[in-house]
């Protein structure tokens, strides 16, 4: 299953309504193919707003998994990585430029230093 396809797929669940009563055979296949992504929307309402997928997370379908899991797997991988970035943000050293002494000047202090610059 590509990408697009899993698109469609998609918003086909989004479209279809939550509780229906399956009468043959092909409504009930046709139900257990969308149950894996009905249950993903249950489970990310987010998702009914911006109904793509991310690449990743569709990748993972295509190998086998369950579209919860590889959502799961996606933003489990999405916070660690958030996650690092604000450790090293708080490592990291701060500004080279000194707090203690902050320059002051008025209009007095300006143009008698001025004076001596020339």
């Amino acid at each position: 299953m590509d990408l697009e396809e899993q698109d469609t797929l998609l918003s086909e669940v989004q479209d279809a309504p939550a509780e229906s009563a399956p009468d043959d055979a092909a409504a009930q296949e046709e139900t257990a193919r969308l149950e894996p992504y009905l249950e993903l929307l249950r489970e990310v309402p987010d998702l009914q707003k911006n109904p793509t997928l991310p690449e990743e997370v569709m990748r993972r379908i295509a190998g086998g998994q369950s579209p919860l899991n590889a959502y799961r797997a996606y933003e489990n991988g999405r916070l660690k990585a958030e996650l690092e970035a604000m450790r090293y943000r708080s490592a990291a050293p701060g500004s080279v430029r000194s707090t203690a002494y902050a320059e002051k000047t008025d209009s007095f202090s300006a143009g008698f230093d001025e004076g001596f610059l020339y």
